[in-house]
């Protein structure tokens, strides 16, 4: 138990705070507890309804079964690289990075007629540059 816990020490903040939150919706999502219906983002919902947590939860979901997994690993991967390596531990940078991004994102579907959220955040994540 002691190694898990100083493997998760070594996590840099933000990335240990997107995995967490990814996996933990995922997995209540998967459990039943919160249908994936009420994490994604439907506007008029998010507007009318004043759900906001919608804005935030919609880029949570990582799917069901062996590919839920290998999308966490993937988005571990890939944020730890660019918190550390890219951003220099500049935990601010890395934060305002995905804020405005994926604030770009939530926009997107009014001027374009497709949006898919997964994909655009993982070429952001993957490309980063």
């Amino acid at each position: 138990m002691d190694d898990l816990r100083a493997v998760v020490k070594q996590v840099p903040p933000v990335t240990k705070t997107l995995v967490g939150s990814v996996l933990g919706l995922s997995v209540v999502s998967i459990g039943g507890l919160i249908p994936a219906s009420f994490l994604a983002n439907i506007w008029p919902w998010t507007v009318r309804k004043l759900q906001v947590w919608r804005l935030v939860t919609s880029f949570c979901i990582a799917g069901t079964g062996p590919e839920m997994l290998l999308n966490i690993f993937m988005l571990y991967r890939y944020s730890n690289d660019l918190e550390m390596i890219k951003f220099g531990s500049s935990t601010a940078d890395y934060a305002f990075y995905l804020v405005f991004n994926c604030s770009l994102i939530l926009v997107s579907p009014f001027f374009h007629t497709y949006s898919r959220f997964c994909s655009s955040i993982g070429y952001l994540l993957i490309d980063g540059s």
